[in-house]
C-alpha cells in the first residue's frame, strides 16, 4: 500500500513540476527521462520481485559501474583528459572537516 501511495504522489508531484515550467523544459531531454523511467520501472519491480537481494546487489552495482564508466568516457572524450578534482574521494570527506 504504502508503495502505491508513493508512486502517486511522485506521479502527481512530477504532473505539477511539468505544468508549472511548461516553457522552461527541455523536451528531448524530458522525453529521454520518460522513456526510461517508463521502461525501467516496471522492470525493476519484477526484478524486485523475483531475484534474490545478492543478485540484485550485482545487478546494481554493474549499473553503477556502468554509468561511471560511461561519464569517464565522456569527459575523455569531450575535453581530452579527465578532470578527477571533480570526483568525491574518502580523503576529501575525512580530511575537510
Amino acid at each position: 500500500m504504502a508503495v502505491m501511495v508513493s508512486a502517486t504522489h511522485t506521479l502527481l508531484l512530477t504532473v505539477y513540476i511539468v505544468v508549472v515550467s511548461w516553457k522552461h523544459i527541455v523536451w528531448k531531454e524530458f522525453g529521454f527521462i520518460a522513456l526510461n523511467v517508463l521502461i525501467g520501472l516496471p522492470a525493476g519491480f519484477l526484478l524486485f520481485q523475483n531475484l534474490d537481494d545478492t543478485y540484485l546487489k550485482m545487478i546494481l552495482s554493474l549499473f553503477m559501474i556502468g554509468v561511471g564508466i560511461n561519464g569517464l568516457r565522456r569527459d575523455v572524450r569531450g575535453c581530452g583528459q579527465v578532470d578527477l578534482s571533480r570526483f568525491i574521494t574518502i580523503h576529501n570527506l575525512i580530511c575537510n572537516h
